[in-house]
């Protein structure tokens, strides 16, 4: 792998771990929610390749987004709801019944609710896709994209609650065409000076914004998933300024294994971080230990991405072709790995 994706790997390593731990108990949570879906999202643009076959791109994006979202998500619906069944609670397994809609509708299933930002990515990439098709100069789509964000902000304002993957959607689009625009620098980039001086702004910066962007807006954080945004222009210039921070940080570390690895298999532990927090959690209630508490905080953190790198390699062992491993649907044949955020 070269140093380009490796690097970004890195980045998403990064991200995943801090996915994990604003899941947690963590002081952190402002911080890591103002950015850490619009990083994936960012990522996710940089790869995107224009003018692919129409056949190939949906089949691509299928087995890598599509089937992981609905394998993921219907495994941890037939989970809680045989727990709910068992427990004789006729009020969580009816609500288990109905909810089942959530699944293809975007928004993942109660229980592994992360699971909305695959069904988001998908449509996100999709739209981006026709767009692209429609719309030949830069222009055009900056300005289709940038209308997009608008109506996702008006609809954080007039607190309508839509489906995920229509005000989510409309209010990360942003980010993957910021991405797709900067890939040629991003990928070429080869200043570690720069770099190290983009890091302290893009720190500093995400520090004075997180808090303002709360105090003056009243929101609780930052939650793309229930599409809360505070201020537009805060939002969206934190938003990048700790994605930035993360993507430098990458290039500065450039090879750790490690990072590589939770990158490369980021969608997996997406998938089931939030069932293992959901086991450790019930342990520590049924154990009088309190979760609120940075220490505790940390050792879950700990415990849930060990847990979580043992189910990837059980995943891509023996169900590689249902969490994006390898292709579940063959046609058409591409040769080579398709790399995607």
């Amino acid at each position: 792998m070269n140093k380009r994706v490796q690097f970004l790997d890195i980045a998403k390593g990064l991200g995943i771990l801090l996915v994990i731990y604003g899941h947690v108990y963590t002081p952190l949570k402002d911080y890591i929610y103002s950015f850490h879906m619009p990083l994936f999202v960012f990522i996710s643009g940089i790869f995107f390749k224009e003018g692919v076959d129409a056949k190939k791109f949906f089949v691509s994006k299928v087995n890598r987004i599509l089937v992981p979202y609905f394998f993921f998500s219907l495994v941890t619906w037939c989970i809680f709801t045989a727990v709910s069944y068992k427990q004789e609670d006729a009020t969580a397994f009816h609500k288990q019944i109905t909810n089942v809609a959530k699944i293809f509708i975007g928004s993942g299933t109660n229980g592994n609710v992360a699971l909305w930002f695959l069904g988001t990515l998908f449509v996100v990439t999709t739209i981006y896709y026709f767009i692209t098709l429609l719309v030949s100069n830069t222009i055009g789509r900056s300005i289709i994209v940038l209308l997009m964000s608008v109506a996702g902000y008006i609809f954080f304002k007039r607190n309508m609650a839509l489906p995920n993957i229509a005000d989510s959607t409309c209010s990360l689009i942003l980010f993957f065409h910021i991405g797709y625009l900067g890939r040629k620098f991003i990928l070429e980039y080869n200043n570690k000076l720069a770099a190290i001086l983009a890091t302290v702004v893009c720190f500093l910066g995400m520090v004075v914004l997180t808090p303002l962007n709360i105090s003056l807006t009243g929101i609780k954080f930052v939650d793309t998933a229930n599409n809360m945004l505070g201020n537009y222009f805060i939002f969206y210039t934190g938003a990048l300024m700790g994605t930035m921070l993360i993507v430098c940080v990458s290039w500065l570390i450039n090879r750790n294994n490690f990072l590589v690895f939770l990158g490369t298999n980021s969608l997996i532990i997406m998938g089931v971080q939030l069932p293992i927090i959901a086991l450790v959690d019930y342990f520590l209630m049924t154990n009088n230990i309190s979760r609120n508490t940075t220490l505790t905080g940390i050792g879950e953190f700990v415990l849930v991405t060990v847990l979580s790198l043992g189910l990837v390699k059980l995943f891509n062992t023996y169900l590689p072709k249902l969490v994006g491993t390898e292709a579940l649907i063959e046609y058409p044949k591409t040769k080579g790995t398709v790399v995607t955020g």
